[in-house]
């Protein structure tokens, strides 16, 4: 075959095979073209779906946080009434723990007085019984204040104590009188009126000993029985 067909015919078969080449290339290019498109409309689409819902959620946030800011707003004013509540009912409680605190110390005081007006009736009770029985001491302002302090039972034991002294002294008194009027008559049968003896100031002074009595007080008194009657003979 002539060289030249054969090389017209390697050049015609280089030209075919490089026309199907390129060919082939041009359909692997719109291929992957319109591949490409479908997937950028694709995510085209997705992206303005993510964007309304982006737009969506925002408008959901916005609309809560104006709820919440305005829930927020009516909490503060809330709290606020609550803290002046809370302030007026805490000077209230102040108020009404001084009122308590005045009222206590008044009540004290009040208690005070009344058992001093308690103790003071029954301290001129007492002293107006020691009168009736004659058993007042000289010195009254002192004995006023001793049986001031008594119980009910030490009174009692007390004002027996005196009653008993009293009558002990005036029994020995009398004794010493009628032992005096009796030596006054022995010498000639006529009886010589004795001295006057101040029955109340002798049984004052043994009231102002306040000796305690016991069973033998006759006994303890009759020294001075002896001597009234000793001092009335004399006369």
């Amino acid at each position: 075959m002539d060289e030249k067909l054969i090389a017209d015919i390697k050049a015609m078969v280089q030209q075919i095979f490089a026309e199907q080449e390129e060919s082939d290339k041009q359909l692997l290019t719109e291929q992957a073209l319109e591949k490409s498109a479908r997937a950028i409309s694709d995510l085209t689409d997705e992206l303005a779906t993510a964007k309304s819902e982006v737009e969506t959620a925002q408008e959901k946030a916005s609309s809560d946080l104006e709820v919440a800011t305005a829930e927020i707003e009516s909490l503060k004013v809330d709290m606020a009434a609550k803290d002046g509540e809370i302030e007026e009912a805490k000077t209230k409680v102040e108020e009404a723990e001084a009122k308590t605190t005045t009222l206590e110390t008044e009540l004290s005081e009040a208690k005070v007085a009344t058992e001093k007006i308690e103790k003071d009736i029954e301290t001129a009770a007492r002293m107006a019984d020691l009168d009736e029985l004659k058993i007042v001491r000289s010195d009254r302002d002192g004995q006023e204040a001793k049986v001031r302090e008594m119980d009910d039972e030490a009174f009692a034991s007390y004002k027996a104590e005196l009653t008993e002294l009293r009558t002990a002294v005036e029994a020995e008194l009398a004794d010493a009188q009628e032992n005096a009027s009796d030596d006054d008559a022995s010498d000639d049968g006529v009886v010589t009126p004795p001295v006057e003896v101040d029955t109340e100031n002798a049984v004052s002074a043994a009231l102002n000993m306040e000796v305690t009595v016991s069973d033998d007080m006759k006994t303890e008194y009759a020294a001075l029985g002896d001597a009234m009657a000793e001092a009335l003979t004399d006369k």
